[in-house]
């Protein structure tokens, strides 16, 4: 998929980012077992389901800029700059550590895709990012509190 600018690339990889960790958070959220169950079941449940809501205003920012969203799994996982999940879920103890690095990664590529926007007068991106920034530090400070 090709776009004709920084903020457009960004914006593709930023969104299949968001994907992907949205996929692999949905997968902890189903298969996740032990003591930890009944507090991260539904924190995950809850995780996964914001992002879905952020990646539906990325790929609705994009089109109102004129560009194309990926939208198949073959486009996130070329355009994708973070890891997919393990292929067995890891125990709390180390699927926590897992997110918190994912949660950095978002939280850089927002920060970047911010001042891109900001740098192409595009404010309106410039405020999704922030918002989304936002949000994912406070999803880190969780995940760090849960691991003190």
């Amino acid at each position: 998929m090709k776009h004709h600018s920084p903020l457009g690339t960004a914006l593709s990889h930023f969104l299949s980012d968001t994907y992907v960790l949205a996929i692999k958070l949905q997968y902890f959220h189903w298969n996740l077992t032990g003591p930890e169950f009944l507090t991260l079941h539904p924190f995950l449940g809850e995780r996964y389901e914001s992002l879905t809501q952020h990646i539906d205003e990325l790929a609705e920012r994009m089109r109102a800029l004129g560009m194309m969203a990926p939208g198949t799994m073959k486009a996130y996982l070329a355009l994708k700059t973070i890891d997919e999940a393990p292929e067995s879920v890891p125990h709390a103890q180390n699927l926590l550590p897992i997110l918190v690095s994912d949660y950095d990664h978002l939280i850089k590529a927002a920060h970047t895709l911010n001042h891109l926007a900001t740098d192409a007068h595009d404010e309106v991106t410039a405020d999704l990012c922030l918002s989304q920034q936002s949000a994912y530090e406070k999803v880190r400070w969780m995940l760090h509190s849960t691991l003190s």
